[in-house]
């Protein structure tokens, strides 16, 4: 009975030590910077129909901007070419009222929310008006949008 019991001691001692596992954990730290990122989606073109002296045509130019943070939205003239002699044909509405196209950089949509992985179309209506001081003839310009992130 003795050795029965001696020997069934150290089967359960043994099972004991068997079945205990020994555990070991580490903590990482894990560090994460995200900038801001901003982006557009803009035509290549924005074309308006022919026009003639005394008549006005209007088109809206659509851009999607895409952004994590608040933001702005600049234009600036480029590069007028022969479209010099259009430069006071050709306005914009911000704020409420035509305005004719801004030479130097300027803000046409300020301080805007962050708009999420789907983009914000933001649409800028354009106008041409026509008149008699213009040459009958094909024109160009470019004009560069930015969209700008609000730090």
């Amino acid at each position: 009975m003795i050795k029965r019991s001696l020997v069934f001691a150290v089967l359960m001692v043994a099972f004991l030590m068997v079945g205990t596992s020994v555990e070991a954990s580490g903590r990482v730290t894990f560090e994460i910077e995200i900038t801001s990122g901003c982006s557009l989606l803009s035509p290549g073109d924005l074309t308006f129909p022919p026009v003639g002296p005394g008549q006005t045509v209007q088109q809206d130019l659509e851009i999607t901007v895409f952004s994590n943070t608040n933001w702005s939205l600049e234009m600036e003239v480029r590069d007028l070419g022969e479209g010099d002699a259009l430069l006071d044909a050709v306005q914009l509405r911000y704020d409420g009222k035509w305005q004719n196209l801004p030479t130097e950089k300027t803000s046409i949509s300020e301080e805007q929310p962050p708009t999420g992985q789907d983009g914000l179309v933001v649409r800028v209506p354009f106008r041409l008006q026509g008149g008699y001081e213009h040459n009958p003839g094909s024109y160009s310009f470019e004009v560069e949008f930015t969209v700008v992130p609000a730090l």
